[in-house]
């Protein structure tokens, strides 16, 4: 069974990451004007990139949108691991988010960073999983979606919420099964017909967890996506 509990995730983040135009640079600045507080931890851990005292906004620039997203990340995940800000930023604390992103980018559009909100999202949860001492269980999104995925040409601004939707129909009806309905051009609330009132229940719960930890109120317009 599949659980996905709200998590409380760094808001100012969360809306940088969700912003369609943070790519082209005006988002950052902005984010950071309304946060004098976060601009202070963001200066010490990125200091290494500001030798000659530019200011953040110029270091986001200098650094690239990608570039400076995957550093402020591990800002916030080392936070979580430690309870404390670092010094400094860590790329190795966002390896597995960036490879989660790349899993599915041929889904997104450009400049979009909505896969990489799903795969922050799934580190703060295993993280907390971790902490808890749970066994070593880990929550990663399987491999079938990826043969799913790979069914229908087609890119969407909210690839987060597709794989989370496969995802869910994937463990719910099977890999064989849902590529058999997706290639005979199943609509998608015929999907939801097809499951039990418990995986009904279930599905509903994750969706609003995620949406709640994303700061988010639609996630159930099956047709948007």
């Amino acid at each position: 069974m599949l659980n996905l509990p709200a998590l409380v995730l760094p808001t100012e983040f969360v809306g940088l990451l969700k912003n369609p135009t943070a790519a082209g640079g005006g988002a950052v600045p902005q984010m950071l004007r309304g946060a004098p507080g976060l601009t202070m931890v963001m200066e010490r851990a990125f200091k290494e990139f500001d030798e000659h005292h530019m200011g953040l906004e110029k270091v986001s620039t200098v650094l690239g949108w990608a570039h400076f997203r995957d550093r402020m990340a591990s800002v916030y995940l080392f936070k979580a691991l430690h309870g404390s800000f670092p010094d400094k930023t860590d790329m190795e604390l966002v390896e597995d988010i960036r490879i989660f992103e790349n899993r599915f980018s041929d889904k997104s559009l450009a400049g979009n960073s909505r896969l990489f909100l799903l795969g922050l999202y799934l580190r703060f949860l295993n993280t907390y999983l971790s902490m808890r001492e749970e066994g070593g269980l880990e929550i990663k999104v399987p491999q079938g979606v990826d043969r799913v995925m790979t069914i229908k040409q087609v890119r969407t601004d909210k690839p987060d919420w597709l794989v989370l939707l496969v995802w869910h129909l994937d463990l719910f009806l099977g890999t064989d099964e849902l590529v058999r309905l997706i290639q005979i051009n199943t609509r998608w609330e015929s999907f939801y017909e097809l499951l039990t009132d418990a995986q009904r229940f279930q599905l509903v719960s994750n969706l609003l967890s995620y949406g709640a930890s994303i700061q988010e109120e639609d996630p159930f317009l099956f047709e948007r996506i």
